[in-house]
């Protein structure tokens, strides 16, 4: 036996009169500050309206460095502004996408309405043009009026598919029988 066990044999066990005293260490569980980098980063890229995405990528990285550092108060500051920027420049962006796509229909609906722009798939002024190229008195091919060329640009365009649809005609007509 080592000597100090023989020691602690002989004197027995420690009597003290005090209770045993307990010491208990409250480790406060890390809360969950949410930064929203990763929305603040989808509205900079995405819909970045008033350049509110931006600036809440800024407060999302000021509340990450917030809470590295142990602020968890400052964090949740930067982190509320981060939010409430994304909330506004999520609907500003959909507002913007939905006026982007319906005003554009709208005004060319009523181009067409007031007959400004020829509804697709009419000849509109193009038809008395294109009488002196038909010898024959079949009915004139469909031609297409593109909204955003010019007028020389439409006629040539309209050339173009009338001479495509020539060959394609003579294409699909059997060999050796010629009708013109």
């Amino acid at each position: 036996m080592l000597k100090e066990e023989h020691e602690v044999a002989a004197l027995g066990a420690p009597h003290n009169p005090a209770p045993p005293t307990s010491t208990v260490i409250h480790i406060r569980s890390e809360t969950s500050v949410p930064d929203h980098v990763v929305w603040s980063l989808f509205n900079t890229l995405f819909m970045n309206s008033c350049c509110l995405g931006f600036i809440a990528f800024a407060y999302s990285v000021k509340s990450r460095d917030r809470k590295m550092v142990g602020d968890l108060t400052g964090a949740q500051a930067y982190s509320s502004t981060a939010k409430c920027l994304n909330i506004w420049a999520l609907i500003l962006g959909i507002i913007t996408t939905i006026l982007l796509i319906i005003i554009p229909i709208l005004i060319l609906q009523a181009y067409q309405i007031r007959g400004i722009i020829p509804a697709r798939g009419s000849a509109g002024d193009l038809s008395p043009m294109y009488s002196s190229f038909h010898s024959s008195p079949c009915p004139q091919p469909t031609l297409y009026q593109p909204f955003n060329l010019t007028h020389f640009s439409t006629v040539v365009f309209n050339k173009v598919h009338m001479f495509l649809e020539k060959k394609r005609k003579r294409k699909n007509r059997p060999m050796g029988i010629h009708q013109e």
